[in-house]
């Protein structure tokens, strides 16, 4: 069975999960109509027929963290959140999706993927849903698509094996800036919906 050695910043990300905080995210997208649950079923699997790297399972070799292949069907659950990851309830999957309504939520674990990574994704699996519940073929332009090579470069860890010397720090220096942890209680949870428009938001992430 393949296997994928984990790198050090994805380790980092597996031993730093605990019970307060699972380093997990997830994006939720709504559209116009309810959602189709077999129409989603089957848009989900075409999709993960693109994204084999996201189709693995945590699991322990000697000393080592390694992913490796995960045969089972990613989940689809009815709620607010997807299956808890990395458990029975997800298959093992280290990804997962919900629906309610009109929306679909999709969960990642961090180490597996960052926002970058999954958009990609999520961009497969609503093609193929939307194709179907639509009846029309829509543009894949800026799609991936199952069937297609996978360039080699998709596959690499972004991120050098070794942390640079670096003389200022990766993290930049806010300034008034509005922080989720000034504004949660001490052991509580509490999920932030926050609207940003676009061309403003595309030029701070570009900077």
């Amino acid at each position: 069975m393949e296997m994928t050695k984990l790198a050090p910043v994805s380790l980092a990300m597996f031993y730093g999960a605990n019970r307060d905080f699972a380093n997990a995210f997830s994006v939720r997208v709504t559209l116009k109509n309810p959602i189709e649950p077999e129409a989603l079923r089957r848009a989900l699997d075409k999709a993960m027929e693109r994204y084999p790297y996201f189709s693995v399972r945590l699991t322990v070799r000697g000393e080592d963290l390694v992913l490796e292949n995960n045969p089972l069907p990613v989940t689809i659950v009815k709620g607010p959140e997807p299956a808890k990851l990395n458990t029975a309830a997800s298959n093992y999957h280290l990804v997962g999706v919900s629906y309610e309504r009109t929306s679909v939520v999709f969960g990642a674990f961090h180490a597996l993927t960052d926002g970058a990574g999954a958009f990609h994704w999520i961009k497969t699996v609503l093609y193929y849903y939307l194709c179907e519940t639509e009846g029309r073929t829509l543009d894949p332009a800026g799609v991936r698509l199952a069937g297609e090579d996978i360039p080699a470069g998709e596959l690499e860890d972004p991120f050098p094996a070794e942390i640079p010397a670096l003389d200022e720090p990766i993290a930049p220096r806010w300034s008034g800036a509005f922080r989720v942890a000034d504004h949660t209680p001490v052991g509580r949870q509490r999920c932030w919906h926050i609207r940003i428009g676009e061309t403003s938001f595309m030029k701070y992430t570009r900077t």
